[in-house]
């Protein structure tokens, strides 16, 4: 969706029209030789996943969709204008619209392309478990391709996820892949799954950002960040605010990640993320606390070190003392252990990004 908005449609363009427009483009933009393209889509299963797809939970950004997504629900088809793009980009029913047809309109453009590199798509078809593939001609055969429905075929909702899934993927087949992205998320994601791309062949991944680039393999050579911190990066930065998860206004993940280096947090980090990572996002109840004072220990460290606070309600109060930014009020008690779940539970998803088809729990459970 990041690229579908930075392509602006012309006065009274059809959504076809539009379409092939947008994929000459985005083929244009390769360079020479390159074998294979994945375009991935978040799914737009509705407000609640479970209103149309009943065997899988809701997405984790319903919630956030919906306060968002005050558009126009507009009923769109291949002839269809689309000069309201920008209503219509407001309303997730209008984007599953739209996604659906660029989808149908690129699986039948492969005869127009004869020397483009084969085309996967997956999250924005009209069945949202369905993985395409556009067989050019000029890189490996659909035959080599044999097993891309079923470790394509993700029950993941994020196109974040699918990047990673498809990344995995890519990589029997590639020595170098460039992830186009706009999230944190995906970059964390990357990071902290090279490693076992290396392992598996991969030797240099780039994050394409839209005006810099990120040469992932660098970052996780062991130099520019240690195992260590590779480790508990994906839960510092859901604990620090993430799609699903809060921000603590005033502090940055870099405060953050340097915290949980020092000697005081390191080795305790480690040991807890791991715990997350083997619990699969259903931790016991004495795994959980042992995770929430931690975390609670590091939120005080960000915000009331100096004065020696021991809760979160202690920092709030001397935040609201203090006539500070109100913006700086910490959660109280009582609402900062849903907080710390809704961490684990997004950490949980950016490790599953791997998989194709993880046992995905509701979210409704977890924060």
């Amino acid at each position: 969706m990041s690229k579908i908005r930075s392509y602006r449609p012309a006065r009274f363009e059809t959504v076809k029209s539009f379409a092939e427009r947008l994929l000459l483009s985005l083929l244009n933009d390769l360079p020479e030789g390159i074998p294979e393209v994945h375009i991935v889509a978040d799914r737009y299963d509705g407000l609640f996943g479970k209103l149309m797809d009943t065997e899988e939970s809701i997405s984790l950004k319903s919630a956030c969709r919906f306060r968002r997504g005050k558009g126009k629900n507009l009923q769109i088809n291949a002839l269809s204008t689309i000069e309201e793009s920008d209503a219509a980009l407001a309303n997730s029913a209008s984007k599953s619209g739209l996604l659906e047809i660029l989808c149908e309109t690129w699986e039948k453009m492969g005869d127009q392309l004869p020397n483009a590199p084969n085309l996967f798509l997956s999250g924005g078809l009209k069945e949202r478990l369905k993985v395409s593939l556009v067989e050019r001609g000029c890189s490996p055969t659909l035959s080599e391709h044999c097993d891309y429905k079923e470790c394509l075929s993700s029950r993941h909702k994020e196109a974040d996820q699918h990047l990673i899934t498809h990344t995995k993927y890519a990589r029997n087949y590639a020595c170098s892949i460039v992830v186009h992205a706009n999230d944190t998320d995906v970059a964390v994601a990357c990071v902290y799954c090279f490693e076992e791309f290396q392992a598996e062949g991969l030797s240099k991944l780039f994050l394409k950002f839209p005006t810099y680039i990120i040469p992932v393999h660098e970052l996780a050579d062991g130099v520019h960040l240690s195992k260590e911190e590779q480790i508990m990066l994906p839960f510092v930065h859901c604990l620090s605010g993430c799609d699903t998860t809060n921000f603590f206004f005033g502090v940055g993940k870099a405060s953050f990640l340097n915290a949980t280096a020092s000697p005081t947090f390191a080795s305790k980090m480690v040991s807890v993320t791991e715990r997350i990572k083997d619990a699969e996002g259903k931790l016991s109840v004495d795994a959980f606390r042992e995770v929430y004072d931690l975390s609670k220990s590091l939120v005080i460290e960000m915000y009331g070190k100096q004065a020696g606070f021991n809760s979160p309600a202690s920092v709030r109060a001397y935040i609201w003392c203090q006539k500070q930014d109100v913006r700086r009020l910490l959660p109280s008690d009582d609402t900062f252990e849903p907080c710390i779940r809704r961490a684990i539970f997004a950490k949980w998803i950016i490790l599953s990004s791997v998989q194709a088809r993880p046992n995905i729990p509701d979210p409704l459970l977890h924060g």
